[in-house]
């Protein structure tokens, strides 16, 4: 029979026993998943490296595609480029005919404006006078004749004896040979100088200031726009009346420095042939002495 003390060896035995299975059973399991674990991530592995090969394929297989879809494009805008250039090209050609039409037209109309500019100078030459130049000249106590008409600066057509010389108390004009030459200009601004100080009363006593050349309305015009003269520039271009006056020379080609004052259309003074500086002076000096 057995004893107290075999009984209690054998349990012991049946307890270590256990626990030994249990301790071998838990290192088992603890194996097992450590196994799961390696052939999981050998699988995530395998499957990862798939991917990455299969991305690279397909860059790789689209890669040429896109190098084909790459050369149209290229040419397509490389065309476009040309296109555009020859556009531009076009238009510059036609901007470049359009200057040269706007030029030929231009150069026309200067040539009819020159070709204008002389037929009215001898127009003008022609129609200015209604008379012939004399060898007479006026003398002290004569009137001028009622026919000789002259064109002013701007080209009004004006007879000196009747919208002039008997219309007003008292008329100085002065004759110079060529408008903007410097003798002339000094001469026309003395007496611009006269009427612009106000130290005689013109106005007042219906007297006027006149300047006589040979040249045409163009010249005189610009003479008077010029210097802002104040009066009106009378245009004889055949010289009648600075001949009647005594103020021709060189066959009539030419004509003489003088001034003239004239009151009530009747010649009171006459002065050929002097200074522009001495005209001025010595004009002033007369009319002080009839507007007393």
């Amino acid at each position: 029979m057995a004893t107290k003390t075999d009984i209690k060896t054998t349990s012991n035995h049946l307890r270590r026993s256990s626990r030994l299975a249990a301790v071998l059973n838990k290192r088992k399991e603890e194996e097992e998943e450590e196994e799961e674990k390696k052939i999981k991530n050998v699988l995530a592995a395998s499957t990862k490296s798939n991917k990455k090969r299969k991305t690279t394929n397909i860059v790789a297989s689209d890669s040429p595609k896109k190098e084909q879809d790459k050369e149209p494009r290229e040419k397509l805008e490389k065309d476009q480029e040309q296109d555009q250039e020859q556009e531009q090209e076009k238009e510059q050609e036609k901007e470049q005919e359009k200057e040269q039409e706007k030029e030929k037209e231009q150069e026309k109309e200067q040539e009819q404006e020159e070709k204008s500019e002389l037929e009215n100078e001898k127009k003008q030459k022609k129609e200015t006078n209604n008379v012939k130049a004399t060898s007479t000249v006026l003398e002290i106590g004569e009137k001028v004749p009622d026919n000789i008409e002259l064109q002013t600066e701007s080209g009004t057509l004006l007879n000196v004896y009747k919208d002039i010389l008997s219309k007003h108390k008292y008329v100085l004009i002065f004759a110079y040979p060529k408008a903007s030459t410097p003798g002339c200009t000094v001469q026309a601004q003395g007496f611009k100088k006269l009427l612009d100080d106000g130290a005689l009363p013109l106005d007042e006593k219906d007297a006027k200031i006149i300047g006589l050349s040979a040249d045409l309305p163009k010249a005189q015009l610009k003479f008077k726009e010029k210097y802002k003269l104040p009066y009106n520039l009378l245009c004889d271009p055949n010289r009648v009346l600075i001949s009647l006056l005594g103020a021709s020379k060189n066959g009539g080609k030419g004509t003489i420095r003088s001034h003239w004052v004239f009151v009530d259309g009747v010649l009171k003074f006459k002065n050929i042939q002097i200074s522009p500086e001495k005209s001025n002076k010595v004009g002033e000096s007369q009319l002080s002495e009839l507007l007393k």
